[in-house]
């Protein structure tokens, strides 16, 4: 038997006003693909996969992504405020809502809803790229996908948001505790659009199935995921049994990413190889981020900054 509360009720009462139970309309099941921003994997303990959904929030109509999800500890609940605070950010695929229709109807399906990033990811351009048997993108290209994951990294790392307008900085969180995303890949690089203008739209960095929140904010590390020990994206020293993932582990994965973005692949053995034919500038700053001691690389303000200078020269 449920027990519906008076909170409940209302909640229940306030739907039904909408002539549905949800405040969101799903509108067409997906099927599950690396260009979808919002999905999680397939929970191999689950009985099927989760299903994921372009859905319409009913209030205003706007459109976005709908993952299924299981809440088999307890803890959506304690988390949402939370989670609804720190994924909230110009350059990464953003939680709008965590939906739990089933506190109001049984069996009903609980659902994370995200931004839509409508326009695929790195992954596509590059597949494409290779179909049509180019060997390199743009350079205006690889300094917007540089410039709006390190604005996303930034943030996630040190709770910084960057205003493009006015170039400067704000701190969102006095206690800020630094966020790992685990993985950086032109996977979980996406495209929204948004401005007629930019015609690559905004770059998000989606895909936080690997993500930790670090305690130690002055020297934040987490043990590198499995899953990326064999990963071209992931930086030498994670190759190691019992290695830790760093920020500078994410910032040589941003790099490894541009290397294939400018190269046609990620980087070898034999180090990066970068064409000529891109700035110095750009090669430069590349190859400073793949260097193999993590101690030597960049920062991520460094990256930002560069990436930020190099828009404003105009190209000639």
């Amino acid at each position: 038997m449920i027990r519906i509360t008076p909170a409940k009720a209302a909640r229940f009462q306030a739907i039904a006003d909408n002539h549905g139970l949800s405040k969101f309309e799903h509108i067409e099941e997906l099927q599950r693909s690396d260009e979808l921003a919002g999905q999680r994997p397939v929970d191999s303990e689950h009985s099927g996969p989760l299903k994921i959904w372009k859905t319409r929030r009913r209030e205003d109509g706007k459109i976005f992504l709908a993952q299924e999800f299981e809440d088999t500890q307890g803890i959506v609940e304690e988390m949402r405020e939370p989670l609804l605070r720190l994924l909230t950010h110009p350059n990464i695929v953003s939680l709008i809502d965590i939906v739990r229709d089933s506190d109001i109807v049984a069996y009903a399906r609980d659902y994370t809803v995200w931004e839509d990033a409508d326009m695929g990811n790195l992954n596509r351009v590059l597949v494409l790229e290779q179909i049509e048997n180019q060997k390199d993108l743009p350079e205006d290209l690889c300094w917007h996908v540089l410039s709006g994951a390190a604005s996303a990294l930034l943030y996630l790392h040190h709770g910084y948001k960057h205003s493009h307008t006015y170039n400067t900085l704000t701190l969102q969180d006095l206690d800020w505790h630094p966020v790992l995303i685990g993985e950086i890949s032109p996977t979980n690089i996406f495209f929204k659009s948004t401005d007629p203008a930019t015609p690559y739209g905004t770059v998000q960095l989606g895909g936080f199935q690997s993500a930790l929140v670090c305690a130690n904010s002055s020297a934040p590390t987490a043990p590198a995921p499995h899953s990326l020990q064999h990963n071209p994206y992931s930086p030498p020293e994670t190759k190691l049994p019992g290695a830790m993932w760093t920020p500078q582990a994410e910032i040589w994965s941003l790099g490894a990413v541009l290397c294939h973005m400018m190269s046609g692949a990620p980087p070898g053995a034999e180090g990066p190889l970068l064409p000529l034919r891109y700035s110095d500038a750009l090669r430069g700053l590349v190859a400073h981020m793949l260097g193999t001691m993590p101690a030597q690389r960049p920062t991520v303000l460094a990256v930002l900054k560069a990436a930020r200078v190099a828009a404003a020269v105009p190209e000639k």
